[in-house]
């Protein structure tokens, strides 16, 4: 079974918002890149977003995040 992306993060997000996501996402990319990393904003983007909707999973789950 295959569950879409945005059907899973849904009920699975953290609580942080689109925007916020977005910041932390920018802030990471920049540290980043002060050690010399460079990562695309689609990539960065993805990985956050990833991040949340396993936050969210955990605390759905009642696991100590």
């Amino acid at each position: 079974m295959s569950l879409s992306r945005s059907r899973l993060a849904c009920p699975l997000r953290s609580r942080a918002t689109p925007s916020r996501l977005q910041a932390v996402a920018a802030w990471w990319a920049l540290l980043r890149a002060e050690d010399g990393a460079v990562i695309d904003k689609e990539g960065v983007d993805a990985i956050v977003g990833d991040l949340a909707v396993l936050v969210g999973s955990a605390r759905w789950q009642n696991q100590g995040v």
